[in-house]
């Protein structure tokens, strides 16, 4: 895909330089040609929508791996915020402003940190605002503009805000928030629901959940995030099985499930270079008295010398003072923190435990799929209409401009018989100057008839190419729906396959394709026979061109 952008730019690039040459091509297609470039250049939109305090900022900046959206206990974002890569033009004011009277202001970012709460000023400030934009130099903003809702389903009026105009105005600004979002998420290549831990952790109730935060979602270009995985034992060991439940409740809504906690991929991320050092300390208690310390917060600041002489007793190892154990916690959350200490206490390599927990915390993954599924998918799409575009471009110029042209070119016999006879200096000056302008037009037309065929053959190569892409990604999709229908060498078969990513097929290929033909015949799942099917195809099409090739 990243090849087709650049083809596709390289010829827009050639096209515009050949049109700049010409005074009548130039004010004709040198601002269609920008605008085509800025659709191919323009990034993918991953608005992050879900539900209040399923941890929303903590997972956006987990993503862009910087604290930029504020997190706090209470509903954090009381705005739309937009977060577009680029160089703000103050350093100092990075955030524009789009107020609902059409007016724009550009402030800095304690005042986006401000809007938060659900106190009748806040409520007020909020009303009064489009949206936010917030211009940073972000790697990961270059390729994609991200989106922050604010939270869905918001309980209005504790004791110190439960007064008619904070509830009135709490509810007219949720009313314009759900028309944004859903706005937002209708028109974004990708959106990520998020919801938090519920009091039940069963199945069910995060099914419900979900049904809720994602309302009328596709699974065309959403994903479901599990967040906050650690801070429930029996959660985090489940994560796993529990986000598959929910993506098969939700097939239509959700393309899968992804669980996560950005607070351990922040932990992580900050604390990884000292891993070494946390595990030797931790390495020199016993058994009994790691399960001890671990067992709950008060436990792990257990003083009681009695009780830490028990713990280890008969081990020749001294306790670890309530000094050291505080220093090694840090300001770390307590769950994130005993993920991390289990993690490195259970494994012999700090780098092995250090995998473990970037598998916890998710983001790289939930980062995979996004980019692998519909960001791929979004700019094939760009790519397809831009090539749209350019076609009509270059058939008009083919078959109206060039045309005009060719007609002036046939008066050539004309303008040279008429300058014969012509007796007028003037006039004989004036007709050379335009047979020179003739001939030379007619060289140009030649010159520009030759480019413009080339470009409508890659043209054609690349249309080729983008409904083969278009094809793998109907089918990446639904392989990634029926997962469990596979053995998992079979799914990274496909994957590979289908163009997910990188890898090696198998040697015999005259044989997988007959066993994926085997699976078709049998197959009762419409979605599996239609995989298998397609392997048998493309198998073929490799098969074809290794004997090509021969």
């Amino acid at each position: 895909m990243i090849d087709t952008a650049i083809q596709i730019r390289n010829l827009l690039d050639s096209l515009c330089d050949l049109c700049s040459k010409y005074p009548y091509l130039k004010n004709e297609y040198l601002l269609s040609l920008d605008r085509l470039r800025q659709k191919l250049n323009q990034p993918c939109v991953l608005a992050i929508a879900g539900r209040v305090k399923a941890g929303k900022s903590s997972f956006l900046n987990a993503l862009l791996g910087e604290d930029l959206a504020k997190v706090g206990d209470t509903e954090t974002t009381a705005t739309i915020n937009y977060f577009i890569g680029g160089k703000p033009q103050d350093p100092k004011h990075p955030i524009k402003v789009v107020w609902e009277s059409g007016n724009e202001t550009y402030v800095d970012k304690s005042f986006m940190d401000s809007l938060q709460g659900r106190d009748e000023e806040t409520l007020r400030r909020a009303q009064g605002i489009k949206w936010l934009e917030y211009y940073i130099d972000n790697p990961i903003l270059r390729e994609i503009t991200l989106v922050d809702t604010p939270g869905t389903d918001a309980i209005v009026g504790d004791d110190s805000n439960a007064h008619e105009d904070v509830t009135r105005e709490y509810f007219q600004l949720r009313c314009k928030h759900s028309r944004q979002t859903d706005e937002c998420t209708s028109n974004a290549d990708a959106v990520i629901y998020l919801v938090g831990p519920v009091p039940t952790k069963s199945g069910l109730t995060f099914l419900s959940e979900f049904q809720s935060a994602t309302g009328s979602s596709s699974a065309i270009n959403s994903i479901g995030i599990l967040s906050k995985v650690d801070v429930d034992m029996t959660l985090l060991l489940k994560r796993k099985e529990q986000a598959q439940y929910i993506a098969d409740g939700l097939k239509d809504q959700l393309n899968t499930v992804v669980p996560v906690s950005a607070s351990i991929y922040n932990a992580v991320r900050e604390n990884k270079t000292r891993f070494n050092e946390w595990k030797k300390i931790m390495s020199d208690i016993p058994k009994e008295a790691f399960e001890y310390l671990m067992s709950s917060e008060e436990c792990y600041y257990e003083d009681d010398g009695e009780v830490l002489e028990a713990l280890y007793d008969n081990t020749k190892k001294t306790p670890v003072s309530l000094a050291d154990r505080k220093a090694l916690r840090g300001n770390l959350i307590w769950s994130v923190f005993r993920t991390i200490a289990y993690s490195l206490y259970q494994h012999e390599k700090t780098d092995d435990a250090i995998l473990e927990l970037e598998d916890v915390a998710g983001i790289n993954n939930a980062w995979n799929i996004l980019n692998n599924i519909f960001f791929r998918r979004a700019k094939s799409i760009r790519c397809y209409n831009v090539i749209v575009g350019l076609e009509k471009i270059l058939y008009d110029l083919l078959h109206r401009n060039l045309r005009i042209m060719h007609d002036k070119c046939f008066l050539l016999p004309k303008a040279e018989a008429y300058i014969s006879c012509c007796k007028d200096t003037n006039v004989r000056n004036l007709l050379h100057d335009a047979i020179q302008q003739l001939v030379l037009s007619s060289k140009n037309v030649e010159d520009i008839e030759k480019v413009i065929v080339e470009m409508q053959q890659k043209i054609e190569t690349m249309h080729i190419q983008l409904e083969h892409d278009d094809r793998n990604f109907s089918m990446l999709h639904n392989l990634e729906k029926e997962k469990s229908l596979f053995q998992q060498d079979e799914y990274e078969e496909l994957c590979v396959l289908f163009g997910l990513y990188e890898g090696i097929l198998p040697q015999d290929i005259s044989a997988r394709q007959s066993y994926w033909n085997y699976m078709a015949n049998c197959a009762a799942n419409k979605n599996l026979q239609d995989i298998a099917e397609y392997a048998v195809e493309t198998y073929g099409e490799i098969l074809n061109k290794n004997e090509y090739e021969f």
